[in-house]
């Protein structure tokens, strides 16, 4: 963990040992063990145990969803004002020689490696929806004249080209569109709903779309990883799997560690909670230097914990603070690969954890890490789960005001999580940085570690927040890292 070891290093590590040594290794084990010789050392120990790759499964039955399509499923038929909210697109400008041609090969090329990109949702029996997959790895790239366009029309048919909604029942689900500005400068806006894909999926499709122009340009083959199986076949072996008495065990599990939660996190909003949810919100860019960012690694280093834990554990004391609520649940996204032979395929494996912290304040911040290493590696042990069946285990009050269980939620990417952007030859590639108007929860903060610096967003609900507000918050919880990171040994109560 010195040399920059976290919980995603961690459980892909187990995940290798599965693959190679036909071993088990808890998730814990690896914090437990954080030299390499302590580790292998236990892992020696260990016995073989049967482990079976997913199978591919025939095409010629209806294909289920995975518990993680079904819940947007349901949601986008419940409520379309939703469906933007689980929109993953993004925008590249483009300078130099673009090969369109090119590019339309690029992506052909990614639509038929991946059928999951080709994916739409039809009603089958019973009025429960399937799995259809188009055989015809075509691409429509649409491709937009803006040659005498100012940058305020840009701006606009930007803002026209994401706000396409996304049908899931005709599809396509993935989709691509270069703005045209000059010969030699292109902007790229690529993405598709997250029925489909997920954070590690677009890094991902980056990376294989520069291999396949790459080639398709120079001639120089793209080296990719092969692909075993499809997103489908994930589907059907995660119904399979996950039911019976196992899907039982894990969901009793669950009910244990959230039983009486309370309905809704309480928090200093300018406005109530509404009737219903709007999915409307707004952002506000956040940056923690690198000096506190070392404070905060040396923290978590001397308690065997992770960067991650650390801001977890500060958030969670941040917020009973300012809302008083001394029990309270954050929610966080895990990769949900936790096979070998899903890191190299597109689709939605990622998985919502709700943590569930009891704060209290009378006790130092160094103590609270300590207290929310445990709930976290508790939590990540049962974090196949799906969400989904969680809900449904806790049985929560179901409003149509608030999401379920987790109304705040915290990502924190590393330099490896976070988007490659594309590398295509001839042509520089710059991420557009595009306003955040929508969110799945009511307040959130979304970070990545850069150069020794964490960089982000938080975001809100305009229906519960005002810009300001969130600014203001914002603020203080930066100065309360900064005091956590002075006086980790005093009361957090005492903490300015």
């Amino acid at each position: 963990f010195d040399l920059g070891g976290h919980s995603l290093l961690a459980m892909r590590l187990v995940a290798h040992l599965r693959n190679g040594l036909g071993k088990e290794v808890p998730v814990r084990a690896v914090f437990e063990h954080p030299e390499v010789r302590d580790l292998a050392n236990l892992v020696s120990g260990l016995e073989k145990g049967s482990f079976s790759k997913i199978p591919p499964v025939d095409r010629i039955h209806a294909l289920p969803l995975s518990y993680q399509q079904e819940r947007l499923w349901f949601l986008d038929r419940l409520d379309k004002d939703a469906g933007r909210a689980y929109h993953l697109e993004g925008a590249f400008r483009l300078i130099g020689a673009l090969d369109l041609a090119g590019l339309r090969e690029a992506l052909v090329s990614v639509v038929s490696r991946h059928e999951v990109l080709r994916t739409h949702f039809v009603t089958g029996a019973e009025e429960l929806p399937a799995q259809f997959i188009d055989e015809a790895p075509d691409f429509d790239l649409l491709v937009n004249d803006a040659l005498d366009c100012s940058e305020h029309d840009i701006e606009r048919w930007l803002e026209k080209l994401l706000s396409r909604p996304f049908d899931l029942e005709q599809g396509p689900l993935f989709r691509a569109s270069v703005l045209c500005l000059a010969k030699d400068e292109h902007i790229l806006v690529i993405g598709g709903h997250h029925a489909v894909l997920d954070g590690w999926s677009i890094n991902l499709l980056l990376n294989e779309i520069s291999a396949y122009y790459r080639q398709a340009v120079t001639g120089q083959s793209a080296v990719l990883p092969s692909v075993s199986i499809q997103y489908a076949d994930y589907a059907c072996w995660q119904r399979n799997s996950f039911s019976g008495e196992l899907l039982e065990r894990e969901a009793a599990w669950w009910r244990e560690q959230l039983a009486e939660v309370p309905e809704a996190i309480s928090l200093p909003s300018d406005r109530a909670r509404p009737h219903v949810m709007n999915y409307h919100g707004g952002s506000v860019p956040v940056a923690v230097p690198s000096d506190v960012v070392t404070v905060l690694k040396s923290l978590a280093g001397g308690q065997g914990a992770t960067l991650f834990m650390v801001l977890d554990a500060a958030l969670a004391a941040f917020l009973s603070r300012i809302g008083g609520d001394r029990e309270l649940v954050i929610g966080t996204a895990v990769a949900g690969r936790k096979r070998v032979e899903l890191e190299p395929l597109a689709g939605f494996f990622v998985n919502t954890v709700a943590l569930r912290h009891h704060v209290d304040l009378s006790i130092s911040f160094r103590s609270f890490v300590a207290c929310v290493r445990e709930t976290v590696l508790e939590a990540f042990a049962h974090d196949t789960v799906p969400f989904e069946t969680v809900v449904e285990a806790i049985s929560p009050v179901r409003s149509l005001s608030h999401p379920p269980l987790v109304q705040v939620f915290l990502t924190l990417q590393t330099a490896m999580d976070a988007a490659s952007g594309l590398d295509l030859p001839g042509v520089s590639s710059s991420p557009i940085n595009l306003p955040n108007e929508t969110t799945k929860f009511e307040l959130g903060i979304d970070l990545s570690e850069i150069a020794g610096n964490l960089v982000g967003e938080w975001y809100y609900s305009d229906q519960m927040f005002n810009h300001d507000t969130v600014k203001h918050f914002c603020e203080m919880f930066g100065r309360f890292l900064q005091g956590l990171t002075q006086q980790p040994d005093q009361p957090l109560h005492s903490i300015d």
